[in-house]
């Protein structure tokens, strides 16, 4: 997959009150995250209200099992992230030696940003100001979805605070909502917004790249209102942001995780995700679900008038090679 120095800059708003809150929120979350690094005394302080820590019981024992510098003290999620991407030459960061023991500390990033952006967002003031949107992560891990096409086991998934709302094109597949604000349901293809791929180490960055495509045709095949999708490689402690297209896919420069330039970016690229509008997180404008209709409905334009149908899809045509 071939690296562009713009895809995260992709993500940056386009309306200018929402880049302005974006930057303010990004600095307050990355100067917290570096408290965490450098071993802020009260991390309790630091931490949100809901530790994440308990979704990720299985892994952490799993985990601490298989590495005896563990101890039951390490549990704690800031703990986790504190050991793992310590930049500290006194107490270097921990190298993983097997992908479960990854997915926990990915997932702990997400949350500990996720819940910051809450804290430190506009949500009164002004709309202008507020988050667009919430990106969360499933609390479940190494799980195939139930409605993939291939049975593949995927690491770790992303979705959106709204994504249960759209109703699957294909509706043999019920979704349920119970629990889904704090991502403890089954992941689904319909629902993912984007797939996480961890490895542990950085050598084994193509095979991330293969799987991540692999995972991310079902995406399509499930949401037909994506122009495009994202997806993250997490290879030892570098992160790359991938847009993967029709007709081809391309992947960030990598965001290092125990620099401190690396986590700024990475951060910056999370609270980005949140503000910026939906169609640079690759949905079509043109397809919605029309919700007090209980449809869905595409925008057909003219060209030699410009004028515009709005047309409602009652049912779904299957793909060729599903005929």
């Amino acid at each position: 997959m071939k690296e562009h120095s713009g895809i995260v800059n992709m993500l940056v708003p386009k309306c200018d009150s929402k880049r302005a809150e974006a930057e303010r929120v990004a600095s307050l979350v990355i100067s917290q995250l570096e408290r965490v690094i450098n071993g802020a005394d009260d991390l309790q302080e630091t931490a949100s209200v809901e530790s994440p820590h308990d979704l990720f019981t299985d892994d952490l024992a799993n985990s601490n099992s298989n590495n005896n510098s563990s101890s039951a003290g390490d549990t704690s999620f800031l703990k986790l992230i504190q050991k793992s991407i310590s930049n500290n030459n006194s107490q270097p960061a921990q190298k993983f030696r097997r992908e479960p023991e990854m997915y926990p500390v990915i997932a702990s990033l997400f949350r500990f940003t996720e819940d910051l952006i809450t804290k430190f967002a506009h949500t009164q003031d002004s709309t202008d100001k507020s988050p667009s949107q919430s990106v969360k992560v499933y609390s479940k891990t190494d799980v195939s979805p139930k409605d993939s096409d291939n049975y593949l086991r995927i690491d770790l998934g992303l979705f959106l605070n709204d994504m249960w709302e759209r109703p699957a094109f294909d509706d043999s597949f019920v979704r349920e909502d119970k629990d889904f604000e704090i991502g403890a349901i089954d992941p689904r293809y319909a629902d993912i917004f984007a797939v996480i791929e961890a490895k542990v180490s950085e050598n084994d960055q193509a095979h991330a790249y293969k799987q991540l495509l692999l995972y991310t045709y079902n995406i399509y095949w499930r949401q037909h209102d994506r122009r495009f999708a994202w997806g993250l490689t997490v290879c030892d402690s570098i992160v790359r942001a991938c847009v993967i297209g029709n007709d081809g896919a391309l992947a960030s420069e990598r965001m290092d995780l125990t620099e401190i330039d690396g986590r700024s970016t990475f951060v910056q690229l999370l609270v980005n995700m949140s503000y910026c509008g939906r169609e640079q997180l690759g949905f079509d404008p043109t397809i919605r679900h029309n919700r007090a209709k209980s449809l869905w409905e595409i925008d057909v334009y003219n060209d030699s008038d410009n004028s515009k149908t709005t047309c409602e899809i009652v049912s779904v045509m299957q793909a060729a090679d599903r005929l």
